[in-house]
């Protein structure tokens, strides 16, 4: 406080110099100034601000208490502290009324008080002038910054909301105060949304982000991250909450465009696998068919005493044999005729019935709910994502049992897939991801697969070890187109 600059509006000296002297001890650098009437302080006022002013109630010329009014519609900033002679409790009422820092009575006490009032009037003005400063700030921010933000109360009605918000919404700022929140949310999303802010006026959490829907006011979907902060007030209870809102539709647009170009892919690449399964079970399936019957006959019609001959005809029989079985294998893990056929809970039994036949596992099978098919590009997404599954359990796990619940309980049908191996390691799993090998890349399929679909995924370490695999997929609210 080397700088400090004080102004006394006293019209007696004897209490000015009083006064200095305890303000001199406290404050030897400080810059005093007295003045024994109003009009004398208010000419240099302007010019020569001070940092604190002691205003007596009695002056000539006007009272302490017009002095008061008038520094305060000049700078409302500076504290300025009201003595009298004499307790007056409308005096001191009307003195904090008119923004007075304090009121006094000059006891015998007054001027042993005056530097530590002096000090915490200072303190008071740098808190204020440092709030003054995050004010202004904060209303940058909320007048002109690339957020939408909105104050509302316990009712969630909008108390404030900036321009920001309004672009984004459709609504000029007078339209958004006459709204809540929830008239503004998706249907969707209101039971969602008004479940987190109770969460926040009840004290569960301080802050919140999730992404939601807002229906903007030409009837518009908008997409939006949203961050809500419960805003306390000084005893530390929750005053209002405030929302930060970015809106991310094209993000979402994007996102559902790249979904539906892999959807496509997906399904252009199961397209050509079954003409690729067809080509080869018709063509090439039966030329071998066509080349085993036709060594048949000739071991039948022309019977060689030959040994040589009769063993060359025998290995070409195995080499066709062979090549059926491998035809037969890669025609199902291409396209399972069976899956367009006999559907879904069949096409898992021969698979699973493949798996066990070559390696030694033991995997459990259960359909609950089944009474009938699923939609034929549904069949095969679950398909395909169990045979994901048990793909990695038999590359990764070093399982010897597994099983899969394939669960149909309107309005959506849940996949779980456990193993008793030795568990995904997830660090494991964000590399293989990451880094694009096979298996992390058959993750990213079945969970590619899954989202399209609208689905949940969640892979879980039972607490006996192994792993659990979870999906869910609604069967109402979907495209499947």
């Amino acid at each position: 406080m080397n700088s400090l600059k004080i102004s006394i509006v006293d019209d007696e000296k004897d209490h000015y110099e009083l006064a200095i002297r305890g303000i001199m001890r406290e404050f030897p650098r400080a810059q005093v100034d007295f003045y024994l009437e109003a009009e004398e302080f208010l000419e240099s006022f302007t010019h020569n601000l001070p940092d604190f002013v002691l205003v007596d109630y009695m002056l000539p010329g006007m009272t302490g208490l017009e002095l008061l009014k008038k520094i305060k519609e000049e700078n409302e900033t500076i504290p300025v502290v009201m003595a009298t002679g004499q307790g007056n409790e409308d005096v001191a009422v009307q003195a904090m009324k008119f923004g007075a820092f304090d009121y006094l009575v000059k006891s015998g006490s007054f001027f042993r008080l005056i530097p530590s009032i002096i000090t915490k009037a200072i303190e008071y003005k740098k808190i204020q002038s440092d709030l003054m400063e995050i004010r202004q700030r904060f209303r940058a921010i909320f007048d002109h910054g690339e957020l939408g933000v909105s104050i509302a109360g316990k009712d969630g009605c909008f108390l404030e909301a900036n321009s920001r918000l309004g672009e984004i919404l459709g609504y000029d700022e007078p339209e958004l105060k006459l709204l809540s929140i929830a008239d503004i949310t998706h249907e969707q999303d209101v039971s969602e949304d008004l479940r987190i802010r109770k969460g926040l006026w009840s004290g569960d959490f301080k802050t919140y982000q999730w992404e939601k829907r807002y229906m903007r006011k030409d009837k518009k979907e908008v997409w939006v991250a949203l961050t809500a902060v419960a805003v306390l007030n000084s005893p530390g209870k929750l005053k209002y909450v405030m929302d930060l809102v970015q809106d991310i539709t094209q993000t979402k647009n994007d996102e559902e465009t790249i979904r539906m170009l892999y959807h496509r892919f997906i399904s252009a690449q199961e397209i050509e696998r079954k003409k690729i399964a067809d080509k080869l079970h018709d063509d090439l399936g039966q030329t071998l068919t066509v080349l085993k019957i036709g060594l048949d006959q000739l071991k039948t019609e022309w019977p060689s005493e030959s040994k040589e001959a009769a063993d060359r005809t025998n290995g070409l029989m195995e080499l066709i044999r062979h090549g059926a079985e491998t035809i037969r294998s890669l025609t199902y893990h291409l396209r399972p005729p069976i899956l367009d056929d006999l559907g879904l809970i069949p096409s898992i039994k021969s698979l699973i019935s493949q798996i066990e036949k070559q390696v030694n596992i033991s995997i459990e099978f259960s359909s609950p709910g089944f009474k009938k098919r699923l939609i034929p590009k549904l069949e095969l997404a679950f398909f395909r994502i169990i045979e994901e599954c048990l793909t990695n359990i038999v590359k990764h796990s070093d399982a010897s049992q597994a099983s899969i619940h394939l669960i149909h309980s309107f309005p959506r049908v849940i996949a779980i897939v456990e193993d008793n191996g030795k568990g995904i390691d997830k660090e494991r799993e964000r590399i293989k991801t990451d880094s694009g090998k096979e298996w992390g890349l058959g993750l990213i399929n079945m969970k590619e697969r899954i989202k399209f679909f609208k689905g949940i995924f969640e892979i879980n370490r039972p607490s006996g070890g192994g792993t659990q695999i979870r999906i869910e997929i609604p069967l109402t609210g979907v495209n499947y187109g």
